[in-house]
């Protein structure tokens, strides 16, 4: 049995399509698996015995790039149809994704009925209300015609002792070993997404005058390296990279705190205890998947007070039981 899991979506999606794995491996334990994603997520994975396919696709951008090239495209095409796959799950199918994998030559192509996807794929299933994790689920349940249950479904993106001995060195050069540290992402291509850098600012000067020995490491694009410098100053560092680069330094965050956007899911998908700053995203659809992860909802995300943040950061750092998701409007 060859199962590709098909994700041509950005960095949070991809994570959260890695939570299909562990029910896939404890129904078809030697099933032979794949990953289909972006070309700049394929640095995010470091999971033994699945292989990863990456080409951006030609009808799609990916963040801070254009549409993909055809060429590569068609030899991931290539790629995926020497390996032979069985079953192709297609998540956030839509018609192109669908005819992309008939065109793999995979006989089954399972997906939700979205976007005309129906007419390439041999199982579509109408798409519930629910997290998308557990609609992913819902697309394996349909083949296998067993039940999974959501303890199952746990995104995992691997860690090699590499990046492991990477993420303890880059924080020991800068002292922090005795610190706590607080990984953040601040922000994303869509900018209702995107708390104020002020905010940000405030946050860091609160939190750091209660807590002396927090601190504080931003995550950014070369790009947008110079305008955090502005906004935040010295209150934070900032560390550009790519994604496979993020990994060691998320392996040791002590907690993460960001937006809607990709790099909390990895921080969940680590183990780190994550707070979610959501705007006019459903969190109830979108919000990282694991076991410490709170989320504090505000549209728009302008209205939302550092002060507000701090608290539940605050009771984040100290290990309370927090209240359920926080959703203001």
């Amino acid at each position: 049995m060859k199962v590709l899991i098909v994700v041509l979506d950005n960095l949070g999606d991809a994570v959260m399509a890695t939570a299909l794995l562990g029910p896939l491996r404890r129904r078809y334990p030697q099933a032979e698996l794949g990953l289909w994603v972006k070309e700049y997520a394929s640095g995010l994975f470091d999971l033994e015995g699945v292989r990863i396919h990456a080409a951006d696709p030609f009808w799609d951008k990916a963040p801070g790039r254009g549409k993909g090239p055809l060429g590569p495209f068609v030899r991931a095409l290539r790629e995926i149809r020497s390996v032979g796959y069985d079953l192709a799950l297609v998540l956030n199918a839509d018609w192109r994704r669908s005819l992309a994998c008939l065109c793999a030559g995979i006989e089954n192509r399972v997906g939700h009925r979205r976007h005309q996807s129906g007419l390439f794929l041999t199982r579509s299933l109408s798409e519930r209300k629910c997290h998308v994790v557990e609609a992913h689920a819902d697309l394996l349940a349909a083949w296998t015609q067993a039940q999974i249950s959501d303890d199952d479904l746990l995104p995992q993106i691997g860690l090699s002792e590499e990046q492991k001995e990477r993420g303890r060195s880059w924080r020991k050069s800068l002292g922090w070993e005795k610190n706590t540290v607080a990984v953040t992402h601040a922000t994303t291509g869509d900018p209702e997404k995107n708390w104020p850098l002020a905010h940000w600012h405030s946050l860091f000067r609160i939190l750091r005058a209660q807590r002396p020995k927090l601190r504080f490491v931003v995550l950014s694009s070369a790009l947008e390296r110079p305008l955090l410098e502005d906004a935040l100053g010295d209150a934070a560092a900032i560390i550009c990279g790519s994604v496979a680069e993020m990994k060691p330094v998320l392996s040791q965050a002590d907690f993460f705190i960001g937006g809607d956007s990709g790099p909390g899911h990895m921080a969940a998908a680590l183990g780190a205890p994550v707070l979610s700053l959501f705007g006019p995203t459903d969190p109830g659809r979108y919000r990282p998947v694991g076991g410490k992860v709170q989320v504090i909802c505000c549209d728009p995300l302008t209205k939302l007070a550092p002060e507000t943040v701090a608290i539940q950061f605050s009771a984040l750092l100290e290990g309370k039981g927090l209240s359920p998701d926080r959703c203001t409007s």
